[in-house]
């Protein structure tokens, strides 16, 4: 029954854990120890022909006195093995209420990134509105500007008016100067 033990125990020698590791060398050295008490105790009663057991390196048998700080010893492995698993728990359970802080502070700044993209778009929106809005009256007054190097309506009729009575003045001139025309042609064809 110890034999078997003993193998599951070597194999959590290859885990990683220090105080696995250290909690199953104790016990396997107290597992030592008592085939050591047991084989020394056999030998003290006579009988030695045990087939369970594994052949031990040590050559004279254990005391009960050695076995019992042996066994002293995995009780203080045993112990310290706890305490780290008590405070692994409260470890544990402290990251995962880091975790759960961390992850609403994470969701709260994705709220106030996704806040604040919105913003900026409507921002960017209203910046575009008022460049176009710049440009045009940047344009108007362009236009503005070039119709003010124009004389106004008022001025411009003013100018037009003594154009116009010369015209008709000109028009009238040359309605007599078609008629003089006509009368010298129609005298002259007459004096042929």
């Amino acid at each position: 029954e110890m034999v078997g033990q003993q193998d599951v125990y070597e194999k959590r020698l290859q885990h990683h854990s220090p105080e696995l590791t250290a909690l199953t060398e104790a016990v396997i050295a107290f597992e030592r120890a008592a085939r050591l008490y047991q084989q020394g105790k056999r030998k003290r009663d006579g009988s030695e022909n045990d087939t369970n057991s594994r052949p031990s390196k040590r050559k004279s048998p254990m005391t009960a006195e050695e076995l019992e700080k042996i066994y002293q010893e995995v009780l203080l492995e045993v112990d310290t093995y706890e305490q780290h698993m008590a405070k692994s728990v409260f470890f544990t359970k402290a990251i995962e209420e880091d975790m759960q802080a961390i992850e609403q502070h994470n969701q709260t700044i994705s709220k106030k990134i996704k806040l604040d993209e919105e913003k900026n778009k409507a921002l960017k929106e209203e910046l575009e509105k008022e460049n176009k809005m710049k440009q045009h009256k940047v344009r108007y007054d362009s236009i503005a500007k070039q119709i003010l190097k124009y004389d106004s309506v008022e001025t411009i009729t003013t100018k037009i008016k003594p154009i116009e009575e010369n015209i008709q003045k000109l028009e009238s001139q040359k309605l007599q100067l078609q008629e003089k025309l006509q009368t010298r042609n129609k005298q002259f064809n007459t004096v042929f």
